[in-house]
């Protein structure tokens, strides 16, 4: 709906008409913020954003000006890439402390950093996921849920919550959640 309206009335965003008077491209800008918020609802990183800043929600999260990602961004990344890789390969029934560290070796050569960057996140990625696989990974059990999407929760007529759960494990080995 919006988007036929955008197409029909594309002078609005690419040149000065004289027959729209100022208010009117304020009241359509205002109705196309209005409507990308319908269409995205908020997942709780844009509502933390929006408590630290609302310009940094307006921009990151509304109408998603691009940033650059930092080096330990990609680190990150990298990290949380090879525990969803790996628990993945544990629910189809095998996974071990070296599948979960070359996933992570492979994801962290795809980032874009030097090599020398690359060579001290391997180093350092390679000693937490080690320590954390010791203490915590290595206890998982098969009904760990990873990257679950939620969708569509409806908080009140114009607010829609969506977003992703990176982990739900089980609380007990009954496999409740």
């Amino acid at each position: 709906e919006f988007e036929k309206e955008l197409s029909s009335h594309k002078e609005r965003l690419l040149i000065a008409n004289n027959k729209i008077k100022p208010q009117d491209g304020k009241v359509f800008a205002v109705e196309y913020v209005r409507e990308i918020f319908r269409k995205n609802g908020l997942s709780v990183s844009a509502l933390n954003n929006y408590l630290e800043c609302p310009w940094k929600y307006f921009f990151m999260n509304l109408i998603r000006v691009p940033e650059k990602i930092q080096d330990a961004g990609l680190f990150g990344n990298a990290i949380h890439a090879a525990l969803n890789q790996y628990i993945i390969s544990l629910k189809k029934g095998s996974s071990s402390k070296n599948y979960l560290l070359s996933r992570f070796r492979e994801d962290l050569a795809m980032q874009s950093i030097t090599p020398s960057e690359t060579d001290r996140f391997i180093k350092r990625g390679e000693d937490a996921l080690s320590g954390f696989y010791e203490n915590t990974v290595k206890s998982w059990v098969k009904d760990i849920e990873s990257e679950l999407d939620i969708k569509g929760i409806r908080i009140n007529d114009n607010l829609i919550l969506n977003g992703k759960i990176d982990m739900i494990e089980p609380i007990s080995r009954t496999g409740k959640f």
